[in-house]
């Protein structure tokens, strides 16, 4: 009677064990689990890539990301536009981590803004049609504002289009890099001379009694009006948008509005 006992307390006590030791064991992987959260909202050093699918349109283009943290507190933004507006921005400028809320507080400082004559040409890393740098004084009303980054434990949430960026290994360009190279390569595009050639002048021309005005404005947006008079009726079209020149010195126009009025 007294050996069954203990060998009942003997199984009793190892059963104790086993638990325990499962009990440990949780805990350990609950602890791990939480140290991995941590080190993924730990964005410094980080590289981030996501795509936004817009509606097709220059307003609203497909939008592809890459974004890099680096551990001196500054931030580099690569964003390639396409299927409405083919162009890349690559910004520059400093971030702040708010713990508390889990936000990533972005400034911009200066950005290159480069566009192409279509989606095939910026693939292809031909001659951009128009090239821009803007510094802090000259950034536009979306740029030169705070842009909140939401951190979570998979991925970064953008506040702009609500885009989601998942950490990669992808290397984003240089700025100051970028920046030479690009101006360099468009400012020695046949392109460039007929831009000056054509900026800020004025054209007319007749096709029967009809006559029609076009002015090419220095910032690369044109104005184009047309008197219809061959029916007498008078009517007369407005028109408003960008112009892009090739490398070949071929003009295309983008249009933004028209109106027509008899």
């Amino acid at each position: 009677m007294k050996k069954m006992k203990l060998v009942m307390l003997l199984a009793f006590a190892s059963l104790l064990l086993v638990a325990c030791s499962r009990q440990v064991k949780l805990a350990k992987q609950i602890s791990h689990a939480q140290h991995q959260t941590t080190t993924q909202n730990n964005v410094s050093g980080g590289t981030y890539h996501g795509t936004y699918m817009g509606n097709k349109s220059h307003e609203d283009p497909d939008y592809d990301y890459l974004m890099s943290f680096k551990k001196d507190g500054t931030f580099r933004q690569d964003i390639t536009a396409s299927n409405g507006y083919a162009g890349k921005f690559v910004e520059s400028g400093t971030y702040q981590v708010n713990k508390k809320t889990q936000q990533i507080i972005i400034k911009i400082q200066k950005v290159v803004e480069v566009t192409y004559a279509s989606d095939s040409a910026l693939k292809q890393k031909a001659t951009p049609t128009a090239y821009q740098y803007r510094d802090e004084h000259q950034l536009t009303a979306a740029e030169n504002k705070p842009i909140e980054i939401k951190i979570t434990p998979k991925y970064l949430e953008g506040s702009i289009n609500k885009v989601k960026l998942y950490k990669v290994k992808t290397k984003v360009v240089d700025f100051d890099q970028f920046k030479t190279q690009q101006a360099k390569q468009y400012q020695s595009a046949p392109k460039v001379v007929a831009q000056k050639l054509i900026g800020g002048k004025n054209f007319m021309g007749r096709i029967d009694k009809n006559q029609v005005w076009l002015t090419f404005n220095q910032d690369g947006t044109f104005n184009w009006q047309a008197v219809y008079n061959s029916y007498g009726a008078g009517s007369v079209a407005y028109m408003t948008g960008q112009y892009h020149l090739d490398d070949q010195g071929h003009i295309t126009f983008d249009h933004n509005q028209g109106i027509f009025m008899t």
